[in-house]
């Protein structure tokens, strides 16, 4: 079972839109989603319930990490065999979790992220169906993403993401403690998802001076861990 993790701030367009594209191109794979709403204002928490999305809601906006966390401790607690971590601001493509499932079936030590080559929400499918011949099966070097696919063991390795940084740096932490225990990062090709450009992100208050904070402590996490920065490429066994 593959469960998707998707934390929230507002925005609820977007959630719909990504929910949406989820459900209508995700089978025959059994998969769950859980919302972690970061204390939305914009009715989102409603319609989350009205839709019966299974959802952890947050008085306020605790950032992206402390929801990452939230739902990965939900995931590991679940019988999830696949577990991602997903943006609200995304349009997954058909066949999007095929290559993962086939990718992670393989039991090696890798973990994947999505092709994001294209880029038109209204011809994405038919893209898709044009290109499919020619990704199914192709996965190239990855290092970072917004679209992160892990089997359940890694994450059992990276978690729990350091909840001081809020929102940026989470993925280094985690691409950076994965290649420390060995870890390919790959992108599956035929995985499609389009990504509208982490608005949930910029809208988070005194944005700017967040990442700077975070960056701060990024490098004394790092520094006092020793963990090594993973931009290097890891050959294949």
């Amino acid at each position: 079972m593959i469960k998707i993790i998707i934390p929230v701030w507002n925005l609820l367009s977007c959630t719909r839109t990504a929910i949406y594209t989820i459900q209508s191109n995700s089978n025959p794979h059994e998969y769950e989603i859980i919302v972690i709403d970061n204390g939305s204002t914009d009715g989102t928490g409603l319609w989350l319930k009205q839709n019966n999305i299974e959802h952890i809601t947050n008085q306020s906006n605790l950032g992206v990490t402390v929801a990452w966390n939230q739902g990965l401790e939900a995931a590991l607690n679940s019988n999830a065999s696949i577990i991602a971590l997903l943006n609200n601001d995304i349009y997954a493509g058909k066949y999007w979790l095929n290559g993962i499932t086939n990718a992670i079936n393989e039991n090696r030590k890798a973990y994947f992220l999505a092709n994001g080559a294209f880029n038109n929400p209204t011809t994405l499918n038919s893209d898709i169906d044009n290109h499919y011949n020619n990704l199914k099966g192709k996965r190239t070097y990855g290092r970072a993403g917004w679209a992160m696919f892990f089997p359940r063991k890694a994450v059992e390795i990276f978690y729990p993401i350091p909840p001081q940084l809020i929102l940026w740096h989470g993925d280094d932490y985690i691409h950076d403690t994965l290649y420390a225990n060995n870890y390919i990062c790959e992108v599956v090709m035929e995985c499609c998802i389009i990504h509208f450009g982490s608005q949930t992100f910029y809208t988070y208050p005194d944005y700017v001076k967040q990442v700077a904070t975070d960056l701060i402590e990024w490098n004394k996490y790092r520094t006092t861990t020793n963990l090594v920065p993973s931009e290097r490429i890891i050959e294949h066994d």
